[in-house]
């Protein structure tokens, strides 16, 4: 983690030294004091889905809880720096989307332009939800997700550029750019998805975890050279690319199959998570929510931790620090001062019993300073409280919908005001309440499962089923390693093609069929010499045999049928690295008095050993036992529903 901080540091450096002397700010109109302009452009990480406190356009899911806006505010803590904050993030943008829509909206004498972008062009949602949701999730689908998206990253990378190279013709030299990457979206933990219950092996597995956690590390490495050759060309506005925020969450992403009781990101049917203290110490906090496009997003702390992160590693940028040193040595008292300049943060939404710090920082003196601060904080017209701080906090014990207003004066008495809109509302959404589909609970979203006209917030069978702790896998693998395995979103009863060129045959087998305890042997051909294979049979995942494929690609291997197996059709597998081959075989009634012991492994071209006859075996490649089979089958039955399967969590009422 420290290389990763160093880094970020020496470019703060670096681009200090490349302005050099050019990194200043003259008070001007009068000695007018100089305003550091702030601009969030982005995706849903950087609007702030799934930290609450929405405002604006209910689409775009922008939140005051947003690590730029959190950035912006402990710049306004900072002396004679006036900070004026807009945000253009919208919840899933694209590159194209800042091309198109949110850079035009940036004004040329911005000072600094922070954002998060990339991972919707690269189906962020898609890979969350074939890598990680229940009933949803597959090993090949998830694969083929992320093989997608690192295919795709080279063309991010481009679009990318394109928007530092349009923010460099817009802005001036000395502003600054700042983007900021992306937490993983899983920890480090295997989380081992398979494509059917039998068989979790070779391409028929995939680990969703290591998957998108490489995928992540590989876009942030492009960001980091992408970054690294924009800022080789000499008088650009400096970009610095805050590459360490998958260490900064280390620990803290989600745990897919599970949950992270430490988490910063929220994960299914949650929001607003909150730990605190944050660390490994504390359960994270959070709120129940069904809105989808909350999920996998940093919750109330993990933007906070990233703002920390911003205060701490780049403090006050170049200039920052200049518009700073100017206001500082701007006269308290110049003759023919310009009139002022008022700013008001805003809007806000929020629930009824809420409080609202009306936050006018961001104005400034067009000559001396800003003396005091006069309040509108019913929207009437009459100022009801003066004060010389410029914030203010406003209690709101009933609804309400006012256009609050500061009008600030300077030391020579020169004026001016500005405003914002406050709507207090029962639930805390900006919708109204005779259109509100869940008017007591907030839900930017609306969603609407069932189309039952109730919120999926509100409603006690909005087709999503019951949010309860479910049975999920988990093992010691080798070593002591601990691994996850996603439930098989497929019928227990799918059957796999056998590999082209792979075949099984069955010896021995009785007209009848084969008793519950008898033996048959198993033979297959068409595989790769020398692999290592398994021998099964499917509904129940009973391990028979663990084999060596002969130097010729067949084996030959007497196994024993379960004593306790049912009887009927059955269906014997063999599977190796990436292949695997079935038969149907017919188990009749038990022999009365047969053994139940181990089986034998008979010779022939494959050599290996039989695994226990009379009782169940493990399928050793996944390391999953078998005893988890009912439990498969029981999440498999919610195949159609959106089940998450979690231990118990702490919870926000």
């Amino acid at each position: 983690m420290a290389s990763g901080f160093r880094s970020v540091a020496a470019l703060v450096a670096a681009a200090g030294l490349v302005l050099g002397g050019a990194v200043t700010a003259t008070a001007a109109d009068g000695d007018a004091q100089e305003v550091y302009h702030v601009v969030q452009m982005g995706d849903s990480y950087s609007a702030g889905n799934g930290a609450g406190d929405y405002y604006g356009d209910p689409a775009a899911y922008r939140s005051h809880r947003s690590w730029a806006n959190l950035y912006a505010d402990w710049l306004s803590t900072q002396p004679d720096l006036p900070v004026q904050y807009v945000s253009y993030a919208h919840s899933g943008a694209e590159t194209s989307d800042i091309l198109e829509t949110q850079l035009p909206q940036v004004s040329p004498d911005t000072d600094l332009v922070m954002f998060t972008i990339g991972g919707n062009d690269v189906g962020f949602s898609t890979i969350v939800e074939n890598c990680f949701l229940v009933a949803f999730r597959s090993a090949d689908g998830c694969r083929s997700s992320v093989d997608a998206a690192q295919a795709d990253l080279s063309g991010v990378v481009e679009a990318t550029r394109k928007i530092l190279d349009e923010l460099a013709a817009k802005l001036q030299p000395d502003a600054q750019i700042v983007i900021l990457g992306y937490p993983l979206l899983a920890t480090d933990t295997p989380y081992i998805l398979c494509d059917y219950h039998v068989i979790c092996w070779g391409d028929y597995e995939y680990d969703a975890s290591a998957g998108v956690r490489q995928l992540g590390l590989e876009a942030n490495a492009l960001q980091d050279t992408l970054v690294a050759a924009y800022n080789q060309q000499p008088g650009v506005p400096q970009a610095i690319h805050v590459t360490d925020i998958h260490d900064l969450f280390a620990g803290h992403e989600p745990a897919p199959g599970d949950s992270n009781l430490y988490r910063w990101v929220d994960e299914f049917f949650e929001t607003e998570t909150q730990q605190v203290p944050p660390g490994f110490s504390a359960e994270t906090d959070y709120r129940d929510s069904a809105d989808k496009f909350t999920f996998w997003h940093p919750g109330i702390t993990g933007h906070a931790q990233e703002a920390a992160h911003l205060e701490s590693e780049l403090g006050l940028l170049p200039r920052a620090k200049a518009v700073q040193a100017a206001n500082a040595a701007a006269p308290a008292d110049p003759a023919g001062a310009a009139a002022p300049t008022a700013w008001l943060a805003g809007p806000y939404v929020r629930p009824v019993g809420a409080s609202v710090v009306l936050d006018a920082r961001g104005s400034a003196a067009g000559g001396g300073r800003i003396v005091s601060y006069e309040w509108d904080t019913d929207g009437d017209g009459a100022y009801d409280q003066t004060t010389a701080e410029p914030t203010l906090t406003v209690p709101f014990p009933a609804a309400a919908d006012v256009t609050a207003s500061v009008r600030v004066a300077q030391t020579d008495g020169q004026t001016a005001t500005a405003s914002t809109q406050v709507l207090i509302s029962v639930d805390g959404d900006q919708v109204p309440d005779a259109a509100d589909n869940c008017p007591t609970v907030e839900n930017v979203s609306q969603s609407d499962l069932d189309g039952d006209g109730v919120g999926d917030d509100c409603d006690p069978t909005s087709g999503y089923p019951p949010l309860q702790d479910a049975p999920g896998f988990s093992w010691q693998a080798a070593a002591g390693v601990e691994q996850r395995v996603g439930a098989d979103p497929l019928p227990l009863d799918a059957v796999p093609a056998d590999s082209p060129g792979r075949a099984v045959t069955l010896v021995g087998v009785p007209a009848g069929g084969v008793p519950a305890g008898g033996q048959l042997t198993v033979s297959a051909a068409g595989f790769a010499p020398g692999d290592p294979a398994q021998v099964s049979i499917d509904s129940e995942a009973y391990l028979l045999a663990d084999v060596e494929i002969g130097t010729d690609g067949t084996l030959s291997v007497t196994v024993t049928v379960p004593e306790g197996l049912s009887a009927g059709a059955h269906r014997i597998y063999v599977t190796a690295p990436a292949t695997v081959a079935s038969a149907v075989v017919t188990v009749a009634t038990a022999v009365p008095g047969s053994p139940g012991g181990s089986g034998s492994g008979s010779g022939g071209s494959g050599s290996g050993s039989a695994g226990p006859g009379g009782g169940r075996g493990a399928l050793a490649a996944s390391g999953i036992d078998v005893s988890a089979a009912p439990i498969a089958a029981g999440i498999l039955a919610l195949g159609a529903g959106l089940l998450l399967a979690l231990r118990a969590r702490r919870r926000r009422a």
